[in-house]
């Protein structure tokens, strides 16, 4: 699948695949061009909403959690998705290892630290909202989503990884996520349920 078109010479629209021509050298019209596409995808929240709303479940949401590095929240998170037979003993040793090869804190305050899905039995996502922002490579993270991905398909875990793109590109979200009382209420601002 095709979402957008991204060109610095003049192309023909293919079909229903909108086409956005850029200067050779990216610049603040080019970008807000762009954006102007991203905003219109991404207005449908209930797309990103549904992919994660499948994985996400209450009793793997855990608010105001007191953690003073990444390592605690994701062992933490991790033993979580273990005790529950989501993934095998070795899948935290996996997380520390892609964690290693660069950080998974991907801006506005979020991480999603993964793995191989060797190490899944089952798709779920554990979820830590800190009670404090700890440090995560180079930024200030207090949403943690930890990613226990198995999809037969490639496409499924890019689908996955492009929900959460599409979250942080919206801020009202993440503060709905911020400002949620319990984990059910987490869990119905992700599906799309609540609203304020």
């Amino acid at each position: 699948d095709i979402d957008l078109v991204i060109s610095t010479v003049a192309l023909k629209p293919e079909g229903s695949v909108p086409v956005v021509r850029v200067s050779p050298f990216l610049n603040q019209q080019d970008i807000k061009a762009i954006s102007r596409y991203a905003v219109r995808k991404s207005q449908n929240q209930s797309q990103v909403s549904l992919i994660l709303s499948d994985f996400i479940e209450p009793d793997l949401v855990f608010l105001d959690l007191e953690a003073i590095s990444q390592e605690q929240v994701i062992a933490f998170l991790a033993a979580r998705l273990e005790a529950k037979g989501v993934v095998s003993e070795d899948y935290l040793a996996g997380v520390f290892a892609r964690e290693s090869l660069s950080s998974t804190a991907v801006g506005r305050g979020v991480a999603i630290p993964h793995t191989f899905q060797e190490h899944v039995h089952v798709s779920r996502v554990a979820v830590a909202r800190l009670r404090n922002p700890i440090r995560w490579g180079a930024e200030e993270v207090d949403l943690v989503f930890l990613l226990a991905l198995k999809f037969n398909r490639e496409e499924k875990t890019w689908q996955m990884f492009r929900s959460f793109y599409r979250m942080l590109d919206n801020p009202q979200f993440l503060s709905r996520l911020r400002k949620s009382e319990n984990a059910s209420q987490f869990v119905e601002t992700i599906s799309g349920r609540r609203e304020e």
